[in-house]
């Protein structure tokens, strides 16, 4: 038994008043390549990380569902009668507590009979939050994975990934599937390849000298809060109607992601690149014009939080990222000697598109991107939604204690004026993780 466990079952058994009978553990992950293209249908190359989340949890004998977080003075205790009709509310305010709904919403979606059975849960968080590293996800998938345990049912790890991706949606994100199938299928040791419609994942084995260190900018990133998130998926949603158009595919109606738009079409990356430039505008469209176009009129009916959509900048990027990815994959399994700085190169091409093109990045991460590359990183980029969070730098081992000192001094103690006795919670280096598991005791 670790010593995280053994402390969780004592704050378990003072603050719920019982043992617990079982445990569920969730990693984070961080995006090595592959940003904001899941939900247009394209492969990204995720790695869980060694930070997790922990949920320990005792079966109630009234139909009521109780949560406990271990940082009590920042989250708030919550309960919810399960015998009554309940919904989640999509508020700008994403409390905690919301995200265990969303996966235990998915578990009785799945499996209706689940819907009044109670329990009581202690929630322990190592997931930095609102830091792109997925620590909402993690709290979804533990959810869902705690009601399987209490409700003595399982679910074949491929499904249970999809069942969470949707089930995060009732919280108001229209993310894609990466966060989930990582946290659930990751390997120890291993990056991962993970494909969409239908989910595969495929090992990525990084090369000896691939140390990756995760640097949190401060610049708190909580997609479910805000709208840029949802605008982008709109924006590639839009890019796609206009692009069947042009290349004369249909029926339109069908065809909803840039990649499902890419396999009917026959055309490479490279050439669905060329083809965003050449029929989509540089310039903003406007709601009004594309409000009059048959093709994208009913993507728009709900819309009202902006009127300008860059659609060339956006389905540039996802089709140029997309190929990054698999050319990040080939080079990183090459025996090639120069393969860690070709590495590096795509992931800095990567920020540069999510900065440019995306518009997804922050001043902070553009300025820790920059720090990394003076001190000695093959490259660097944001890593997770973006509009702050951390970022994600490939460093020589023997480079990364001076960077992490430099980091300290420079950034968090004089630009940001954060001053704590240890900064490993902002600041670590990490190696592929396991994923997801649940047991009990």
């Amino acid at each position: 038994m670790s010593s995280r466990e053994k402390e969780l079952r004592n704050v378990f058994k003072e603050r719920v008043g019982e043992e617990p009978i079982g445990m569920v553990e969730v990693p984070g992950r961080v995006n090595i390549i592959g940003e904001h293209i899941d939900y247009s249908g394209y492969a990204v190359l995720p790695m869980a990380i060694e930070q997790t989340a922990v949920i320990l949890f005792s079966p109630s004998s009234q139909p009521l569902l109780t949560l406990r977080n271990t940082n009590s003075a920042k989250y708030e205790d919550f309960s919810l009668d399960l015998s009554t009709s309940w919904t989640i509310d999509k508020g700008r305010h994403p409390y905690w507590y919301k995200y265990f709904l969303c996966g235990l919403k998915g578990i009785i979606d799945e499996f209706p009979k689940v819907s009044s059975k109670g329990f009581n849960v202690l929630y322990d968080g190592q997931i930095p939050p609102s830091a792109g590293l997925s620590s909402s996800s993690a709290l979804v998938v533990a959810a869902a994975l705690c009601a399987l345990r209490v409700n003595e049912m399982q679910l074949e790890s491929s499904k249970l990934a999809n069942v969470c991706a949707k089930a995060e949606r009732y919280i108001g994100t229209e993310g894609g599937g990466m966060d989930q199938a990582i946290e659930i299928l990751a390997e120890k040791g291993k990056a991962k390849l993970i494909k969409f419609n239908p989910l595969q994942t495929f090992n990525v084995i990084l090369p000896g000298g691939a140390n990756f260190v995760i640097i949190n900018s401060l610049a708190e990133s909580n997609k479910a809060a805000g709208t840029d998130f949802n605008s982008r998926v709109l924006e590639c949603k839009l890019a796609c109607k206009l692009l069947a158009v042009a290349l004369d595919i249909s029926p339109i109606s069908d065809i909803h992601t840039l990649g499902h738009l890419q396999k009917l079409s026959s055309l490479s990356l490279e050439e669905m690149e060329e083809c965003v430039m050449k029929y989509l505008k540089s310039e903003d469209y406007e709601k009004e014009d594309l409000l009059l176009n048959d093709n994208t009129r009913d993507l728009l009916k709900d819309w009202s939080f902006s009127n300008r959509f860059a659609l060339q900048k956006r389905a540039k990027h996802v089709f140029s990222e997309a190929r990054r990815v698999y050319e990040f994959k080939n080079v990183a399994e090459s025996q090639d000697q120069d393969n860690l700085n070709r590495m590096g190169l795509l992931m800095l091409q990567s920020h540069e598109s999510c900065r440019e093109l995306y518009e997804c990045s922050h001043p902070d991460l553009d300025r820790l991107v920059k720090l990394s590359t003076d001190q000695g990183a093959y490259g660097a980029r944001l890593t997770g939604a973006g509009w702050g969070g951390c970022i994600l730098a490939l460093f020589p081992r023997e480079k990364i204690s001076n960077f992490k000192n430099i980091v300290i001094e420079s950034y968090y103690k004089k630009y940001k004026g954060l001053h704590v006795d240890n900064y490993d919670y902002y600041l670590f280096d990490t190696q592929p993780g396991g994923g997801a598991y649940s047991t009990l005791f």
